[in-house]
């Protein structure tokens, strides 16, 4: 667990001569506020693990996702259990008899303290998480994405218009403009404001 700097506070109150308002004047010892994001050691951390896994892709990938899952479903028990210390509402216990198989799979867990954190807090976790594990779905998609990509290109060659030729020249094409059709060859799409006059 990561430990917060400590910062000197010291608070003093001293009286306005020009009106009676009181300002105070702080200097001490206080803790510093938590990170808002997560630290470069933890991406480090998470990187080391995802190095002992097999070198195959889609393990590296039920890893990620299997430990945003972890989280979250820890996350939502510690918002719980947070919420519960202001006061037991129907509410929670509507939350808790809803989410039954959530208290059942990671309550003892959570008690327990037996999970690993990257972080010093669930949330930065979370976001952690989530950010490796949407740049890893994005990574995973490209062999996909690449696909979709030759087959639209297979799709467009059938089509007349960006079809050559015998000659290698580009083909006609009929185009329609308002109140006259004319036929001209096309060979490369151009804005009519840069082609020269």
């Amino acid at each position: 667990m990561l430990q917060l700097p400590i910062h000197f506070i010291h608070c003093e109150k001293e009286k306005s001569d020009t009106n009676s308002n009181q300002v105070l004047y702080c200097s001490g010892w206080a803790p510093a506020l938590p990170p808002i994001s997560p630290h470069a050691a933890a991406y480090r951390a998470v990187g080391a693990d995802l190095a002992a896994q097999s070198s195959d892709m889609a393990a590296k990938g039920d890893f990620l996702h299997g430990k945003l899952d972890e989280t979250e479903s820890l996350l939502r028990l510690e918002n719980y259990y947070r919420d519960l210390a202001y006061g037991n509402s129907v509410t929670l216990q509507y939350y808790r008899e809803q989410n039954a198989d959530l208290f059942d799979a990671w309550e003892q867990t959570y008690h327990d303290k037996t999970y690993t954190l990257y972080t010093d807090s669930l949330s930065l976790d979370y976001a952690l998480l989530s950010q490796l594990v949407s740049e890893y779905d994005t990574v995973a998609g490209y062999g996909d994405f690449l696909d979709s990509v030759q087959t639209k290109a297979g799709q467009l060659a059938g089509i007349s218009i960006f079809q050559n030729d015998e000659t290698g020249r580009c083909a006609p094409v009929w185009a329609r403009q308002p109140l006259i059709i004319t036929r001209k060859k096309v060979c490369t799409l151009r804005s009519p404001m840069l082609s020269p006059i």
